[in-house]
Formats: structure tokens, sequence, C-alpha cells
């Protein structure tokens, strides 16, 4: 879903999704939190094109990783 997002909204290419798929094993979503900062400054308009949502179900699915490798 990440790199559906950045592939849809950055236009990163093959190398680029390589690389943020390695930074996202390492916990560093800094692109797509990008992303989700400008959804946050016109919600009504990127609720519509649908890119906020994308990102609240990032942010769900990293938040559960998240609990998940904590409690192991």
């Amino acid at each position: 879903m990440t790199l559906s997002l950045a592939k849809d909204e950055l236009g990163f290419d093959h190398e680029q999704l390589a690389a943020l798929s390695r930074q996202i094993r390492l916990g560093d979503m800094t692109p797509v939190m990008q992303v989700y900062e400008e959804d946050i400054r016109t919600p009504l308009r990127s609720a519509i094109a649908g890119t906020l949502l994308r990102n609240v179900f990032i942010q769900v699915q990293k938040t559960k990783v998240t609990f998940l490798i904590n409690d192991l």
C-alpha cells in the first residue's frame, strides 16, 4: 500500500521504490509522511481524491506492526 502510494503520488520509479522499501523496513516513512502532511492541509480535497484515506490506512497498518513487534 505504501509503495503504491509513492508510485502514484510521488512518481517513484523502480529504483526509488526499492530504496523506499528498504527505508520502510527500517521504520523510516519520511516520503509517505510528507504526502500525509500535504493531505492534512486540504483534508476535504484529499479525502475526495482518496490520498488522505490511503495515508490513514498506512498509518494504522504501521501502528499495528509497531505494536506487534513491541509485544514480542
